[in-house]
């Protein structure tokens, strides 16, 4: 977070607000490089990456997307609601979600993935 107000210059007005997409824009790469892995299609990259999973692993990749894509939706209806209590309690959540749960996972995931190519 603080590398994105530095690199950009800036405190925003709406600091929840900042945190809130942040945290989205974060998790919707994450689904998209997920879903890429789970539905490569034509995409050599992709496919190449895919076959580091076998399908148990890539159900377990699925699940994750679910959570991310659960914290996603929730954000986009915070940003229609604007409700700041319920932001705040959103990024809590979130930051606790992530070091407990999610960034384990995420890292195993992107590992191996790194190993796939690196040999």
């Amino acid at each position: 977070m603080k590398d994105r107000i530095t690199e950009k210059n800036l405190l925003p007005e709406d600091i929840l607000g900042f945190i809130r997409k942040s945290i989205a824009e974060t998790y919707t790469a994450l689904v998209n490089h997920f879903h890429g892995l789970l539905f490569p299609a034509q995409n050599l990259i992709l496919m190449t990456e895919s076959e580091a999973f076998s399908e148990d692993e890539k159900n377990e990749i699925f699940k994750i997307a679910k959570k991310l894509m659960a914290a996603i939706s929730k954000n986009n209806l915070l940003a229609i609601t604007r409700n700041k209590l319920e932001e705040a309690k959103f990024i809590d959540e979130c930051v606790s979600k992530w070091e407990k749960e999610l960034k384990p996972e995420i890292e195993k995931i992107l590992n191996k993935i790194y190993e796939k190519w690196k040999h």
